[in-house]
């Protein structure tokens, strides 16, 4: 079902990429750094589109999933780590009870 969806989205993308560029068939000149360049209206919208979207991409990606993944890394590592602890007896038993009894009752 996923696949499916994302074969519609990408299906519709190149639909309406095609549709701009054909309808913007006009040639514009860009200034770019120190060269110039003629490309079609339509092209230099999609090319504009897409680069917005990369960097929308990136900075999701450096804003948000970055710090998870660390996160989670140093969750995992605080998981194996305590799960490498050797068993105390009743009295750590005793006050592993506690510590969940105040965190209920508290």
């Amino acid at each position: 079902m996923r696949r499916w969806v994302l074969l519609i989205v990408v299906v519709l993308a190149v639909l309406l990429g095609l549709l701009v560029g054909m309808l913007n068939g006009q040639l514009v000149t860009l200034d770019v750094l120190l060269t110039t360049m003629q490309a079609s209206l339509g092209l230099v919208v999609m090319i504009a589109f897409v680069t917005g979207l990369l960097l929308g991409v990136l900075s999701l990606w450096i804003l948000r999933v970055l710090p998870l993944q660390f996160r989670v890394k140093r969750l995992q590592r605080e998981a194996q780590q305590s799960s490498r602890l050797p068993a105390t007896g009743s009295s750590g038993a005793e006050s592993i009870n506690t510590k969940s009894t105040n965190r209920l009752s508290g």
